[in-house]
């Protein structure tokens, strides 16, 4: 089912674009986890659009997508379920975004 972001098992999936990356996407993940929220993250060796149909296919509400832009900047690319981009956010912000949402049940 298409559950809303509060209800989701798991709310967000943290998508590494390469093996270099895995411990930038382990530290956002970790960061996501210790504000309360349900991450998971995916760093198999399979390309990052096999990973994001993969997700989308899981019906996961927010995928977080690191590459080294994101690495270099402390950013996290965001993409909302069926809806698309979101844009680059901080940890905090994107914390903020998801959590009074959860909150909210909306």
């Amino acid at each position: 089912g298409n559950f809303p972001v509060w209800l989701a098992p798991t709310q967000v999936k943290v998508l590494p674009i390469s093996d270099k990356l895995n411990s930038y996407a382990k530290t956002v993940h970790d960061g996501l986890l210790a504000q309360g929220v349900r991450s998971e993250l995916d760093d198999r060796s399979v390309t990052i659009g096999s990973k994001i149909r993969d997700a989308e296919m899981e019906k996961i509400p927010y995928i977080v997508i690191c590459g080294r832009r994101e690495e270099k900047s402390r950013l996290m690319s965001v993409r909302r379920h069926s809806v698309g981009p979101i844009g680059l956010l901080t940890m905090e912000e994107f914390g903020k975004r998801i959590l009074k949402e959860i909150k909210q049940k909306s």
